[in-house]
This record gives C-alpha cells, structure tokens and sequence, in this order.
C-alpha cells in the first residue's frame, strides 16, 4: 500500500467517524460525543436490539 492509498484510506475513515459522531444530537452532561455515540452504542448492544431490515453479524476485524 502506498501513502497515497493510506491518506485516502485514513480520510475515509475519518469521515465515516465524524458522521457517526454527528449523528448523535444531544451528548449527555460531561461526555464528548465519541463517548455518548460509544455509550448508544454499547447499550444497543446490551439490550440485543438488532436492525429489523438487516442482518446482524460480527466480523474479525471489528468493522
């Protein structure tokens, strides 16, 4: 890979991060939004709520 192909690849990444930190409205009291969209997240998670038109899987890398 190339730096060129990493700095695309670094820029992708860094937009798809700020569009899911800018997704969440309002963050709570004393938390930056990365750690309000982590605790949506992880709730999310806990409750087992799963998207209903989609299937929900985990992959290796964490993606």
């Amino acid at each position: 890979m190339s730096i060129a192909d990493d700095v695309a690849d670094l820029e992708k990444r860094s937009d798809l991060y700020f569009n899911l930190l800018f997704a969440v409205r309002s963050k709570f009291p004393n938390e930056t939004r990365h750690e309000t969209a982590l605790r949506y997240i992880r709730e999310a998670e806990s409750a087992g709520l799963r998207c209903s038109n989609h299937q929900v899987t985990e992959n290796s890398n964490g993606n």
